[in-house]
């Protein structure tokens, strides 16, 4: 069964806090939010990921001037379209150094299965992602560490090159 929260009637939400909304009342339609034992955390992501996408397009890309989501068995489909032709990018880290902002765009590309960014011919960009709908095994490290991949000892270093990896994949998928 596919939902879908589109069309004429559904105005473009112009903050992150309306576009979490919509997704919110989406997956809530759906019978997604807050069912089983993942389904705190398969909210959580979706919600954090419309508002990364929302908060981009308004900071970065001139303000939202399309949005679209649906539901199906393959998860979430989220677009976000703004003005600016400019595509997001990842910025370099250093171990043991801290920049405020920045984590946005990484983050997308992690909690989501695909990100497309799709230049438009009118000028603009439409950001499309899928985010699951399921839960994923937790991401350790080689030795088993849960702490090294999140960043959360001594993992400067180890939160640094996910980073890097992040930022290729997105290249490539674009």
């Amino acid at each position: 069964m596919r939902y879908d929260m589109n069309g004429p009637e559904q105005p473009v939400p112009h903050t992150a806090m309306e576009a979490r909304d919509r997704v919110r009342f989406l997956l809530g339609s759906a019978g997604l939010a807050g069912v089983g034992p993942d389904g705190d955390d398969v909210l959580t992501d979706a919600l954090l990921v419309t508002s990364e996408l929302a908060t981009n397009a308004i900071r970065h890309g001139g303000g939202i001037t399309g949005f679209s989501a649906s539901v199906s068995e393959n998860g979430l489909r989220l677009s976000i379209t703004d003005p600016s032709g400019d595509r997001p990018v990842t910025l370099p880290r250093q171990a043991g150094a801290f920049l405020a902002g920045g984590f946005g765009w990484p983050l997308i590309q992690r909690l989501s299965h695909s990100v497309t960014v799709t230049l438009l011919p009118a000028g603009g960009k439409r950001i499309t992602v899928l985010v699951p709908l399921a839960a994923r095994p937790a991401a350790t490290d080689r030795n088993g560490n849960l702490d090294a991949v999140l960043g959360l000892g001594d993992a400067g270093l180890a939160l640094d090159l996910g980073l890097d990896r992040m930022s290729r994949r997105s290249d490539a998928a674009s």
